[in-house]
């Protein structure tokens, strides 16, 4: 964190503008199905609402009565207070590098087939569900890790999507050929 104690709100907010750009600048690594990405939160439309979070500091004490405005700076100066981080994601911005680089990671579902094996009877081939990126659930981690300002790689979300011919379905079907 950054000591923001004694500063106005236009000091604070540039203290944590320098502090938090060069998060923003930092490549973070992304992986999914095998597949990894890399990408600075700043290409992922990512920003820090550092004049909310000098508002938020600068009111720290000062939005109470007396009494209880004096419990908080009592409890700061024996512990601190910190500030909640405030990010901002650009969700189209967001959308488009994994959309980019989607083909890289998804994987299309392979139906069920029915086939025939070396002597000639039918066999069904079962098949095999597909890849899909969950980019809500990827952009919810994204903001976790961007409050936490960590740069430890990140899971791509991800979903199975089921064929739309079974291994089931056909396996019914031979039995009653």
């Amino acid at each position: 964190g950054a000591d923001l104690g004694g500063e106005s709100q236009a000091e604070a907010q540039a203290t944590l503008d320098q502090r938090l750009s060069a998060y923003a600048q930092q490549p973070l690594t992304f992986t999914a199905n095998g597949q990894t990405l890399q990408a600075k939160p700043a290409e992922l439309g990512l920003t820090f609402d550092t004049q909310t979070m000098a508002d938020n500091a600068y009111q720290f004490g000062r939005d109470s009565n007396l009494w209880t405005d004096s419990r908080h700076w009592l409890d700061a100066l024996a512990g601190g207070h910190t500030v909640p981080v405030v990010v901002n994601v650009d969700s189209a911005r967001f959308e488009a590098f994994f959309a980019q680089h989607a083909a890289s990671i998804a994987v299309a579902p392979r139906d069920a087939a029915f086939g025939r094996d070396a002597d000639g009877r039918t066999t069904v081939d079962a098949g095999e569900p597909g890849v899909a990126l969950d980019l809500n659930a990827t952009l919810q981690t994204f903001e976790k890790r961007a409050k936490a300002r960590s740069c430890a790689p990140g899971e791509i979300a991800t979903i199975s999507i089921p064929p739309a011919v079974s291994d089931a379905k056909l396996q019914g079907a031979l039995k009653q050929v």
